[in-house]
């Protein structure tokens, strides 16, 4: 792992649970790991490239390996105001690079890709909320949206869009929300139409677009309505307060607004 692991951690990535501690010891011992100043195992990137390719983890070891890697990565589908939120940003950014490793391999590797959908997601999010990146979901979707299923696609191309926002960059947004909005339509999934269509209408209203974004954010707003959430309501409502109050109709912006 890129990033080395604790300890703790590392007895819980393999099933040789009676001999990991005198195996550490006997490879510290040899200078092939060390322990750096917080605590955590690593090697030297020459030897870790050696150990990769020479000398393969068993099956079981793997599979351990990446359950912990998924367990991590799902943690990451959180949103800023979410209870606990600044731990698990703090936790995941000590272990992003070895997430970011592990599922590269697996995008590459995996015949199950669904399994692999809730990991992808929870990473890109905590990507979306530190440093925005469309490379993991781009790619994976690329090699497997084919073998996925309709929802999964829908909420990949959801929260690509989102990151592509996050990155200014409109048109791909757009693009990757309506994608997103075709598919939750298809199965009726009415959160995520709602979803879609604030997302599309925070796009048009951060492009002076009133017209579209009043009409996508009052969908959104039915939707929210529909199915009881309060929380995606109140947001549709602000925003359209906001483009209210842009629009000089100050009447209705404080109605909105209220």
């Amino acid at each position: 792992l890129p990033d080395g692991a604790n300890r703790r951690d590392v007895r819980s990535l393999t099933a040789m649970q009676t001999t990991v501690d005198s195996a550490i010891g006997t490879l510290i011992k040899v200078a092939l790991v060390y322990e750096d100043s917080n605590a955590r195992l690593r090697t030297l990137s020459p030897i870790r490239e050696y150990v990769t390719v020479h000398m393969k983890p068993n099956d079981e070891d793997v599979i351990l390996i990446h359950g912990f890697i998924a367990s991590l990565a799902c943690k990451g589908q959180i949103s800023p105001g979410d209870e606990g939120f600044p731990l698990i940003q703090k936790e995941l950014e000590v272990e992003s690079g070895n997430i970011s490793w592990i599922l590269s391999q697996v995008i590459t590797n995996t015949r199950n890709s669904e399994n692999w959908v809730a990991p992808m997601l929870g990473f890109s999010t905590f990507l979306l909320w530190s440093r925005p990146s469309t490379t993991l979901l781009k790619t994976f979707l690329d090699m497997h949206e084919g073998s996925l299923q309709t929802k999964s696609v829908a909420e990949c191309l959801l929260l690509l869009g989102d990151i592509q926002h996050m990155q200014s960059k409109y048109k791909e947004a757009d693009k990757s929300l309506k994608e997103a909005l075709s598919q939750f339509q298809v199965i009726g999934n009415s959160l995520g139409i709602a979803k879609c269509l604030q997302s599309l209408g925070n796009i048009q209203r951060m492009q002076c677009q009133y017209e579209e974004a009043s009409k996508n954010l009052e969908g959104a707003l039915l939707q929210f309505q529909s199915i009881g959430n309060s929380l995606g309501a109140a947001h549709c409502l602000h925003s359209l307060g906001n483009i209210q109050q842009v629009q000089c109709k100050f009447e209705e912006a404080s109605r909105t607004l209220k």
